[in-house]
């Protein structure tokens, strides 16, 4: 449900990796991973971990309105 991002079309289409650093983004979805397996003890932080991961990974993707 990304369509609201369309929105944008106004802007300019620059490249994002300047923004993101791939590098970080691998890393990240490592450590949800890692926080993946150490979510069987703690099933709250579990959750708590991969929304976070969710969230990197999509401003990774998307990075929000940065100059």
């Amino acid at each position: 449900m990304r369509d609201n991002r369309q929105h944008r079309d106004n802007r300019p289409t620059r490249p994002h990796r300047s923004v993101c650093d791939p590098a970080a983004c691998a890393l990240s979805a490592d450590t949800c991973v890692l926080s993946a397996d150490t979510c069987v003890l703690s099933a709250d932080t579990c959750v708590l971990s991969a929304d976070t991961c969710a969230l990197s990974a999509d401003t990774c993707a998307y990075p929000s309105t940065q100059p």
